[in-house]
């Protein structure tokens, strides 16, 4: 999923399609459909970039429902894309980093991270850090375009990264959140009972989501990782299948998307 505003998104997924959804609106409005399963999007302006698993790279003005361009940018599945405003990153399943030319989608450049495969890519000032399936975390410097470090965070596939204030947080297969601070883990917790894959920090609030496989997602306090929340089936009439991205969309309300075929939209109360 991905923010257009802040009362409207857009989230894709394996039948090819990109919908578009409005908070006060039930049904969402088909933007996109392509002919592969969608791994990830991103948005810039009023582009929306779509990445599939055979390795395409889709470009739309999703506004007007118009394809600008496409490429075959790798071999296989592409599961994480970035648009810094000059250029759009893409990793997938060969552990390579690739910079593209935005408008033609040309390779420009591209650095091998891992021999595992690149999950997500997130921005921190002008460097990205690169989240990989051998458990560890790479930070690269678009200026030299080099590696400049690597943290090692589990023996297991990292899916999310998310940081505030010093502390850095992980996620990923082992189910578990890990907290950071100066590459020194300061705590560890037990947090899912199978794979966490996404993790995002309230905009406004000290409050970190998780989102899992085990069909939650759960809400914690920031500082000291206490649970706080469980958003859950037998509690909410939530998901019924692994939930695999989370949206804070302002300091109150949250979306979740799921293998069940379904977006929520869920106001988060804080006593």
């Amino acid at each position: 999923m991905h923010a257009v505003d802040a009362n409207s998104f857009i989230s894709v997924g394996g039948d090819g399609m990109a919908v578009l959804w409005r908070c006060a609106e039930k049904d969402g409005t088909l933007v996109a459909q392509i002919p592969a399963a969608i791994f990830c999007l991103e948005i810039h302006h009023d582009m929306l970039f779509l990445g599939t698993r055979l390795g395409e790279i889709y470009s739309l003005d999703f506004k007007h429902k118009l394809l600008k361009n496409q490429s075959k940018a790798d071999n296989s599945a592409l599961f994480a894309l970035h648009h810094d405003g000059n250029s759009l990153w893409a990793g997938g399943q060969m552990g390579r980093l690739m910079e593209l030319d935005p408008v033609s989608l040309e390779l420009k450049s591209f650095v091998q991270v891992s021999d595992k495969s690149i999950r997500r890519l997130y921005a921190q000032g002008e460097h990205l850090i690169v989240c990989c399936s051998d458990g560890s975390v790479y930070v690269y410097d678009k200026a030299s375009r080099k590696i400049i470090a690597q943290q090692r965070c589990s023996d297991n596939s990292v899916f999310a990264w998310q940081s505030r204030n010093g502390a850095a947080f992980t996620a990923g297969r082992d189910a578990r959140i890990h907290q950071w601070e100066e590459q020194t883990e300061v705590q560890d917790v037990n947090a899912h009972w199978y794979t966490i894959n996404d993790l995002s920090l309230n905009p406004e609030l000290p409050l970190l989501a998780s989102a899992s496989m085990d069909k939650s997602v759960k809400i914690w306090q920031e500082l000291d990782l206490k649970l706080l929340k469980v958003i859950d089936k037998e509690r909410l009439e939530a998901h019924s299948s692994s939930v695999n991205r989370l949206l804070w969309l302002d300091a109150e309300r949250l979306v979740t998307c799921s293998d069940d075929r379904s977006v929520q939209l869920f106001r988060i109360e804080m006593n």
